[in-house]
């Protein structure tokens, strides 16, 4: 479970997410820039993490808060904006989307893991790769 949905599942699109915006040269973390439909999709996700936590349902909670950083990897393979064929407002547009989703599924995630989700929020905010969970 650890090495799933912590380092391959959120761990590793932080780290995709934030060397995309380094070699694209592109600006994230500009919640203006994020696209109507992502950001209500994100926020369904929340509502939903939100309300399981205040029932103090904390199982069901990380395993949709897992299921939005899910999400976000299908939107990146789905996106690819690594290809060359994108235009630069696209891929910032695309890595927008996800620098979105990844700062809420850092809230989600701190009140079970708050160590690593701060250090996560720093590295987004400060676009440096960190190994935020090393594999077991």
């Amino acid at each position: 479970m650890y090495n799933a949905r912590l380092a391959n599942n959120y761990g590793n699109l932080l780290n995709r997410v934030i060397h995309l915006a380094n070699s694209k040269e592109v600006e994230i973390n500009n919640e203006e820039k994020v696209e109507k439909d992502f950001l209500d999709e994100v926020k369904k996700f929340q509502s939903k993490v939100e309300k399981l936590y205040e029932d103090f349902e904390l199982s069901n909670a990380l395993e949709e808060v897992d299921k939005l950083a899910d999400f976000g990897n299908k939107y990146i393979t789905e996106k690819e904006p690594w290809n060359k064929e994108l235009s630069i407002d696209e891929v910032e547009k695309i890595l927008n989307n996800l620098s979105y989703l990844l700062k809420v599924v850092t809230q989600l995630y701190y009140p079970a893991i708050p160590f690593s989700a701060e250090k996560a929020r720093e590295a987004l905010e400060n676009r440096e790769k960190i190994i935020l969970f090393n594999k077991l």
